[in-house]
This record gives structure tokens, C-alpha cells and sequence, in this order.
């Protein structure tokens, strides 16, 4: 709940949806730690649905999403990716 107050802080104050750092975007790191309410709130801020992350990452984010194993929060993330037009044949 601290990660995402503190996301809502951030876009808030200006600081966009697909920032990233040496090796992620926010939105893949979201997807990555299964936090699909992360997710949610950086889509509806922008964030690039078809990030790439580093180009060592062969991997869509939707490809990510549902590598993880099975929970409840893979599929709410990879229902998030799809609403807001992941490539479903993205590889």
C-alpha cells in the first residue's frame, strides 16, 4: 500500500508513468513484483503498455505477466496489459 501512495505522489507531481532506471520501467518492474495495482495506476497514467525495458529483455510485458507462476494477480495484471492493448502476439 506504501509503494502505490507514494506512486500517486510522484505522478502527481509530475513525474511520468514510463520513467525508468539502469534497468527497468516502472511498469515492467510493477508487472515483474505481480503488483497489478501498480500496474492499473501507471496504464491509466500512460504507461507504455508495450515497454520493452532493457534490449537484453527479449520478453513483452505481457509475455512477463504470464510466465509468473499462476495467482490471482497474474491474471489481473495480464487482463490490465490486454484493456489497454498489449499486443497479444507480442513475443
Amino acid at each position: 500500500a506504501g509503494d502505490r501512495a507514494k506512486a500517486e505522489e510522484l505522478l502527481a507531481e509530475g513525474v511520468s508513468a514510463n520513467s525508468r532506471n539502469a534497468v527497468s520501467s516502472a511498469l515492467r518492474a510493477a508487472v515483474c513484483t505481480r503488483r497489478p495495482d501498480l500496474v492499473e495506476l501507471l496504464l491509466r497514467h500512460g504507461a507504455d503498455v508495450e515497454d520493452r525495458g532493457d534490449p537484453r529483455d527479449r520478453g513483452s510485458l505481457l509475455l512477463r505477466a504470464v510466465g509468473e507462476e499462476p495467482r490471482s494477480e497474474t491474471l489481473a495484471t495480464v487482463r490490465l496489459l490486454v484493456q489497454h492493448g498489449a499486443a497479444l502476439d507480442a513475443r
